[in-house]
């Protein structure tokens, strides 16, 4: 059941935040109609509505029909009356009782002409030629001016009736309708022409998701989505610039085996992505809750969220890679997610160092890096608690070893030099890099190499993804 108060709730949220999600053309023609109903508004307040004297509404009547077409302005009002604009941009305001009031041009000059319902005529000159008849058709909601109505006010000097008085304010409320009908309508139908989409160019550009583009700064950390999951369930990925490095260890490093040798340079001539952590339960748990095919590691009653997914080989890594590339409509190309080469690894955790760990060859400092035999309690632990090294990654050394594409040789003999996958046929293990949980410090160096099959699961086991960009 709802909690109630829910659904007026959430109504009352989308009242509110309905202008900043309408469409701008809708907006701007919702202003339009509001600013011409406001000014039809102060019209009418002018005419009369609080006491004030029709000369007034003499005064703004031609200021909102003179932008109409001369002759074509006739507006009916209740009792009979109309209020129109003839040929002459002369205004008349007429009803079945009063006077007539009548402006007009005469030899480029003002007049104001009163006549009384006994036919009685007064003329009373005007300094100056009114305001409406300076005005070109279009211009009137442009030019309001009150200056130019003041003039007005002080010769204009007849109080109309109260009948009078009723017919021009209704005169009034009918020009201002016009007055929005000729000039918001327009606009509104032009800013709806423009939102309108063109059936030969199929759906709008508002109606298509734009295609995620991952960030090429280096040191730029981002996520992608993964449609139907939480962020959490993708991994955040920091982009690894180009560069050269030496892979392998030097001659006389404390620790080294002969597969690590000889130490060679490679290029890496493109930038990649690298998992800031390693993959966690909570990523690949989802994975499974989204239908992936996968098996479901046991965490050995440690825990699972944050902690690096482990008891996984890297058959079972490579068919996350699968699910989350057709997830997120990656599989095939050549900018997919994958397992990191060898090689991409090893450039990775030195992050521009030539040391036996990235950060140095000071042994105690490694507890500030990595968990390893002498502060893990032989467990995992989350991952990204322990300091990142120069590019920004976590856990490169210990807390779990991590798989690589590349198939394992017994030495460098032959290796790539542009950073690429190796895929000799000596052997068909695999190659796991970093250390874990439970190696002491040697085994976290930089250069260390360990395989196995790629069927093997172990509890000091994960891996992170990679992806050229």
């Amino acid at each position: 059941m709802a909690e109630a108060g829910t659904i007026p709730a959430r109504l009352l949220r989308r009242g509110i935040e309905w202008p900043r999600l309408a469409p701008k053309g809708f907006r701007l023609a919702v202003f339009w109609l509001l600013s011409a109903l406001t000014l039809g508004f102060l019209c009418v307040w002018g005419l009369g509505i609080a006491g004030r004297p029709v000369d007034t509404a003499f005064a703004q009547a031609p200021i909102l029909v003179a932008g109409l077409e001369p002759a074509a302005a006739i507006v009916p009002t209740e009792d009979g009356g109309a209020l129109s604009l003839a040929s002459g941009h002369t205004l008349r305001i007429r009803g079945h009782a009063g006077p007539i009031v009548e402006a007009a041009v005469i030899d480029g000059g003002g007049v104001l002409l009163t006549t009384d319902a006994y036919g009685g005529t007064r003329q009373t000159p005007l300094p100056f030629q009114p305001a409406f008849a300076m005005l070109e058709p279009g211009e009137a909601l442009a030019r309001l001016d009150a200056n130019l109505l003041m003039p007005l006010r002080t010769w204009t000097g007849a109080s109309l009736p109260a009948p009078l008085q009723q017919n021009a304010l209704w005169a009034a409320l009918a020009t201002a309708l016009l007055a929005l009908i000729s000039f918001a309508a327009p606009q509104a139908l032009a800013f709806a022409g423009r939102l309108r989409p063109k059936l030969s160019e199929g759906p709008s550009a508002a109606a298509t998701p734009k295609a995620f583009q991952p960030a090429r700064m280096p040191g730029a950390v981002w996520r992608q989505p993964i449609p139907g999951l939480p962020d959490k369930a993708a991994s955040e990925m920091v982009t690894v610039p180009p560069g050269r490095f030496l892979m392998g260890a030097p001659e006389g490093e404390q620790g080294a085996s002969s597969d690590e040798f000889p130490q060679h340079e490679v290029t890496i001539g493109y930038a990649f992505a690298l998992g800031k952590n390693p993959v966690t339960f909570a990523e690949w748990d989802a994975a499974i809750a989204a239908g992936a095919k996968l098996p479901k590691p046991y965490d050995q009653g440690w825990g699972r969220g944050a902690r690096p997914v482990i008891n996984v080989s890297w058959e079972d890594a490579q068919a996350y890679l699968a699910w989350l590339n057709d997830t997120v409509d990656l599989a095939d190309r050549p900018d997919a997610y994958r397992l990191p080469s060898e090689a991409e690894w090893e450039y990775a955790c030195r992050a521009g160092s030539s040391t036996r760990w990235s950060f140095g060859d000071d042994e105690r400092r490694l507890g500030d890096y990595a968990w390893f035999a002498a502060n893990s309690g032989a467990k995992t632990h989350p991952v990204g608690q322990k300091l990142p090294n120069g590019f920004g990654l976590h856990d490169m050394h210990g807390n779990v070893h991590e798989w690589c594409e590349d198939s394992f040789q017994i030495s460098y003999e032959g290796a790539p030099a542009d950073g690429s996958v190796w895929t000799g046929e000596e052997s068909s293990s695999r190659v796991i890099r970093g250390g874990g949980w439970f190696n002491v410090a040697q085994g976290l160096r930089s250069a260390l190499r360990i395989r196995f099959a790629p069927t093997f699961r172990d509890d000091n086991l994960g891996f992170r993804v990679a992806r050229t960009l």
